[in-house]
């Protein structure tokens, strides 16, 4: 009786044991997914965003990397009417995505750059380019600087996203889920009516200063047709007002993937 007594107890201890063993490796498991998705929220990761801005905003370094390299650089003055400096970046690879980016890349620069050359009063344009990989997805950006004469100064910035692997263009919907696009949006918004805020205190004091039509359809998180991923995984979300007018007003929009 003894003997069953104290088999019983050792088989309860041991099972009591399993348990607790088991409740702590669950709670391991538990701990570490709460971590990993702490670790990929955008919220739990901070942005400096004020220096990345002022990063973003200095000269670009025009850098060959292993994939993209100048294709084009051109200096080309005339006194009295154009100054035009000019970086055309490539990606290195024969695929028929790749060409065709880069294509589009060219075209576009010639094209403004032909621009520049003919207007009539004297203009100045620059245009320099950047790049950053992440994982297999390579961002090229273009920014160019504009300034005819008396018009304002005009800031143009066109993004490429190009899938090193599948050699494919890279589209906003595939970088970031429908719960980060709705996180993004409401993001972007509160940075236009912010910026509205410092545009309105500017005018308030009797200088001119750029308002955003905050009922706008572009600033729906579907229609942000220029982004990139930079250095440490970044979405940059690029509102350049100068693609369709005569300012060099930036808004950019960060989140960490």
């Amino acid at each position: 009786m003894l003997k069953n007594k104290k088999k019983m107890i050792i088989i309860i201890v041991s099972i009591a044991v399993l348990l607790i063993a088991i409740i702590t490796i669950i709670a391991i498991i538990i701990n570490k997914s709460k971590n990993k998705t702490e670790n990929n929220s955008g919220e739990e990761i901070t942005i400096d965003t004020e220096k990345l801005e002022i990063e973003f905003n200095e000269p670009f370094l025009n850098e060959e990397t292993e994939y993209v390299k100048i294709r084009t650089q051109l200096e080309k003055s005339e006194l009295g009417k154009y100054d035009v400096t000019v970086y055309i970046p490539e990606i290195i690879s024969e695929r028929e995505t790749a060409k065709q980016i880069n294509t589009e890349m060219y075209m576009l620069i010639a094209k403004v750059i032909n621009e520049a050359v003919n207007v009539d009063k004297y203009s100045k344009y620059e245009v320099e380019y950047t790049s950053f990989t992440n994982n297999d997805i390579l961002s090229i950006i273009i920014r160019f600087t504009i300034k005819e004469e008396d018009n304002p100064r005009r800031i143009i910035i066109k993004t490429y996203n190009y899938n090193l692997e599948t050699d494919e263009k890279v589209e906003l919907s595939d970088i970031i889920d429908t719960n980060q696009g709705n996180e993004i949006e409401t993001s972007i918004m509160k940075k236009i009516e912010e910026e509205n805020k410092l545009s309105e205190k500017t005018i308030e004091q009797g200088y001119s200063a750029f308002i955003r039509d905050t009922t706008s359809d572009i600033y729906k998180i579907e229609n942000a047709n220029e982004f990139f991923i930079g250095k440490d995984g970044i979405l940059y979300i690029v509102y350049a007002y100068g693609n369709q007018e005569y300012t060099d007003v930036v808004d950019l929009i960060l989140y960490a993937l």
